[in-house]
């Protein structure tokens, strides 16, 4: 088999064919960087993530100066975490090909990863310079500006990755994310739909369109989409605990607590969903267990205030007086620290006011 009939059978999808043919040339001693190459993406795409590493610098020494090589061994030290290998692998393919888009994106995506937004945001811009109509560089500096806070312009770039990719589903979510974070539901809403439209059942867009539709007030329709996601992601914790939350606002408690139950069976270190089994049992008149569980959420994350808060309801309601004071005392505290909810103050001076009367 020559190395056109294996790229032949590797188009046509016979994966296991083309590999055979690949590694029959290699061991034949008639291999090219172009089998080498192809090799590795069969190997990378598998996720044997080594043996494609192998493959490309086999490819490179045949090959040093072709660009997608590096480009696509970067790809792959990346997934390794060896972080600056693959920066150096990119820059090494922007160096033998400066207007390549996809490595000027992907140095974008690592800087990122770092924490380099500017340099970030740089590298997508110079990609889309080159090539306007590339849909991923759209969006990843969507995440980019959203990451900065700079929400107008990431709904203008999602726009753009849709505008070019119309079923792009993490572009619609993402928008709807945007339009969720500036308070606007509806538009939030519509995208979210958009995308369920375009990837029925798609668990994080389920789980976010079922919240908003819980914010909305339409519970029925949110443990509908929240229960389709669960079809196709029955392990992911989230959605039940976002179930839950549907339930518990239709007063539906026992509900609400089975679904909290299977939250925590599949993630038992979840102490959003400790506290709102919490809520659940204690709307259910079980206020011992619900002490139990905001407790656990406490020693999950020892400064969940919320928790605290909680808590301190939950003891004073049972008589527990000094220990009240105590929760709402450290709640306070860490709510002032976040500067994000009064609640704990303001329960604090009512009950020290009532005990000095």
């Amino acid at each position: 088999m020559n190395l056109d009939e294996c790229i032949q059978l590797h188009i046509s999808g016979q994966i296991d064919a083309a590999e055979r043919g690949y590694l029959s040339l290699i061991a034949e001693n008639c291999a090219t960087s172009v089998a080498y190459e192809n090799l590795a993406i069969i190997c990378l795409v598998s996720g044997r993530i080594a043996e494609g590493i192998e493959f490309l610098h086999s490819a490179i020494a045949l090959n040093p100066l072709n660009p997608e090589s590096y480009l696509n061994l970067g790809v792959a030290l990346k997934e390794q975490r060896d972080y600056d290998g693959a920066l150096a692998c990119w820059q090494k393919a922007i160096a033998l090909k400066p207007d390549y888009p996809e490595a000027h994106n992907n140095l974008g995506i690592a800087a990122g990863e770092q924490g380099q937004l500017d340099r970030a945001i740089d590298c997508y811009r110079t990609a889309l310079a080159i090539r306007p109509d590339y849909s991923d560089a759209h969006y990843n500096l969507g995440n980019t500006l959203r990451a900065h806070g700079r929400l107008d312009e990431a709904i203008s770039s999602y726009r753009s990755a849709l505008a070019f990719r119309p079923n792009y589903v993490d572009a619609f979510l993402n928008l709807g994310n945007c339009f969720a974070e500036l308070d606007q539901l509806g538009e939030s809403i519509s995208c979210f739909e958009q995308a369920l439209v375009v990837s029925p059942g798609y668990p994080r867009v389920c789980l976010n369109l079922g919240g908003a539709y819980t914010r909305q007030g339409k519970f029925d329709e949110a443990i509908a989409v929240l229960t389709q996601g669960l079809a196709n992601a029955p392990d992911y914790a989230e959605l039940h605990n976002n179930l839950g939350l549907a339930y518990r606002e239709k007063g539906q408690f026992e509900e609400a607590i089975q679904c909290y139950g299977r939250a925590l069976a599949r993630n038992a270190n979840y102490p959003e969903a400790h506290v709102n089994l919490g809520l659940a049992l204690k709307d259910a008149g079980k206020l011992p267990e619900a002490i139990a569980e905001y407790r656990k959420a406490l020693e999950l994350r020892p400064t969940y205030y919320e928790a605290g808060n909680n808590l301190a309801t939950a003891l004073l309601a049972q008589g527990c007086l000094d220990e009240a004071i105590d929760c709402y005392q450290s709640a306070w505290l860490l709510a002032s620290e976040s500067l994000a909810d009064t609640s704990p103050v303001k329960k604090l001076g009512t009950l020290l006011n009532e005990l000095h009367r």
